[in-house]
């Protein structure tokens, strides 16, 4: 079979796919076992695995919360999207489908291309906000064209990073994966850009309607919430943080210091892990003071208030 008709069918296989309930374990089960024998690969990149399916952007194709994607079948994260209609990191998005409601403000903070970006409008709606915020040029281009092929006009893109103060840095760029760009004096190999530094609290002020902010900028994040503090006092908000201490450490931080300066703004600290039941999915949280375990893992933080009472207190696992 000819290359154009091999992924001609794979196209069709990745339609069909797309609107399998996954939900359900065994059918969910099936699917993962059918990419990996299509050669789709893992969670990470992995340079021959990718180098078999074509770069570049496809036509827009339909997730399963309704909005539309344009993905590239060479990067690991995209081909993940475009064979299962969702984003690849589905505890998140299934806390997310739970606590986002109509009328929040969502922050999208290393929004990347924008999937959790779309995920987060669907839940909001109309009357709602979401502030993506990227100030990597390829995924940002990637984001916008996300946010005007679907009519998000409740979605705000900012092309700055958020930091502890304003000012200017080096954006080093990966040359693989769009989700690679970091600010952090390590940042391997690739390009770099220069990239406008803000600090949050300049940009977001305190708002009625209910906050919830998901953070992750390999490695900045402290320096971010930092920039924030004054949103974070005032805020009843939820945080959601991508916390990898090798990374946090390249710019003198630690997982350690996030958790404590958070904490010591009055939010604790949960885990959260996705339940694959027979028929459905579920999201258990947990409490988890301090750092977790793991060398990178996703926490939420939230204090003791109207939020954890009215948003997670059905998800809390003792």
């Amino acid at each position: 079979m000819a290359d154009r008709d091999l992924l001609w069918s794979r196209r069709v296989l990745a339609s069909i796919m797309r609107r399998v309930p996954t939900r359900m374990r065994k059918l969910d089960w099936w699917c993962e076992k059918l990419y990996r024998r299509l050669g789709g690969g893992g969670y990470s990149e992995d340079a021959a695995t990718d180098a078999r399916w074509p770069a570049g952007l496809q036509p827009p194709v339909r997730a399963r919360d309704g909005f539309r994607m344009r993905l590239d079948l060479s990067d690991w994260s995209d081909r993940r999207a475009y064979f299962s209609g969702e984003y690849y990191q589905r505890d998140l998005s299934e806390l997310l489908r739970r606590i986002v409601r109509p009328g929040d403000r969502f922050i999208d903070i290393g929004a990347n291309i924008g999937l959790v970006t779309l995920l987060a409008a669907r839940g909001v709606g109309r009357a709602g906000r979401v502030l993506a915020f990227e100030p990597n040029p390829g995924p940002l281009a990637r984001l916008r064209e996300h946010v005007a092929i679907n009519g998000l006009q409740q979605v705000e893109v900012h092309d700055v990073a958020l930091a502890e103060a304003a000012g200017s840095a080096e954006l080093f760029v990966a040359s693989e994966h769009t989700g690679k760009g970091t600010l952090t004096v390590d940042g391997g190999a690739g390009g770099r850009v220069s990239v406008r530094l803000v600090r949050g609290d300049d940009l977001v002020r305190p708002a009625d309607s209910a906050t919830i902010i998901k953070l992750d900028v390999e490695g900045y994040e402290l320096k971010v919430l930092r920039g924030l503090e004054q949103l974070l006092r005032a805020q009843d908000a939820i945080v959601i943080v991508e916390v990898t201490d090798f990374m946090l450490k390249r710019v003198g931080e630690s997982a350690a210091a996030l958790c404590e300066f958070l904490e010591g703004l009055g939010y604790e600290s949960y885990s959260f892990e996705l339940l694959q039941r027979r028929w459905n999915r579920g999201i258990a949280l947990r409490r988890a003071p301090g750092v977790q375990t793991g060398e990178q893992y996703d926490a939420l933080f939230a204090r003791d208030g109207r939020m954890k009472r009215e948003r997670l207190a059905a998800l809390i696992r003792e």
